[in-house]
């Protein structure tokens, strides 16, 4: 027998975990609140637990929804090798979509004259018209090396390796494993303080947030953050992201 039962799953799991359990049932919201959802989280509200991955997120909530709390999302920290030594080169993690602006991170690489990597998901159908229609095309002016297929392993040396990872976010995204991901490596983050990146990067230690559509200031603080302490960027996933502290 179980004394919790952890769910991560989307409606089906909302669901299921609501009327066919017995155990207590903790539900993370790592979703978009979308009509559809709320409409679900208002009927199950009492019977899950709720849980908010961010104070944004939790404070989107109608206040029909019933809250348990806030829980960040957390990474097992030793898998991501620590890097104090970083290569000249910027780095984008992402789906190849409008809301995590891969085209934005092309812009600012081709402004500062840096190289760009990025490991991009390039699967479902949108994501493929997103990659040819808006993406692809502005490949040929900017130096970038393009990773379609990159584990997690290969992944967490690019962030390693990197100068700065860029965050684009052109959504309120909720939580944002790549920033703590990054920042446990020693990376700095450059993202748009939207949704919940000012949770998770420490403004001007772990790296910098600028105002949302502002990309003059994004290239400045791209600049700005390769000086950033490698130390401070662990530290602070350290002391607040990590699995154990979720758990």
């Amino acid at each position: 027998s179980y004394d919790v039962v952890h769910d991560h799953n989307d409606v089906v799991g909302t669901a299921l975990g609501a009327v066919c359990v017995s155990t207590p049932v903790i539900h993370s919201l790592h979703y978009g609140l979308t009509e559809d959802r709320l409409r679900l989280y208002r009927s199950v509200s009492g019977h899950s637990h709720l849980v908010a991955i961010s104070h944004h997120q939790a404070d989107r909530l109608p206040p029909e929804v019933r809250l348990a709390g806030v829980v960040y999302n957390g990474i097992p920290i030793d898998r991501y090798p620590f890097r104090e030594e970083k290569e000249d080169f910027l780095l984008f993690v992402g789906r190849a979509n409008r809301e995590k602006g891969p085209e934005v991170a092309v812009e600012v690489a081709g402004r500062l004259g840096k190289p760009l990597f990025m490991v991009i998901k390039v699967n479902e159908p949108y994501e493929v018209v997103h990659w040819k229609e808006v993406v692809e095309p502005l490949l040929d002016k900017v130096e970038v090396t393009v990773f379609h297929h990159a584990g997690p392993e290969e992944t967490a040396d690019l962030m390693g390796r990197a100068r700065v990872v860029l965050l684009p976010l052109q959504w309120p995204e909720p939580f944002g494993l790549v920033m703590a991901e990054a920042n446990a490596c020693g990376t700095p983050v450059v993202a748009f303080a939207c949704g919940a990146a000012p949770e998770i990067i420490a403004d001007g230690r772990s790296g910098y947030l600028v105002e949302p559509g502002d990309i003059d200031g994004f290239c400045t603080a791209v600049a700005r953050a390769g000086s950033l302490d490698p130390r401070a960027c662990r530290d602070n996933v350290a002391k607040n992201f990590t699995d154990r502290q979720m758990i």
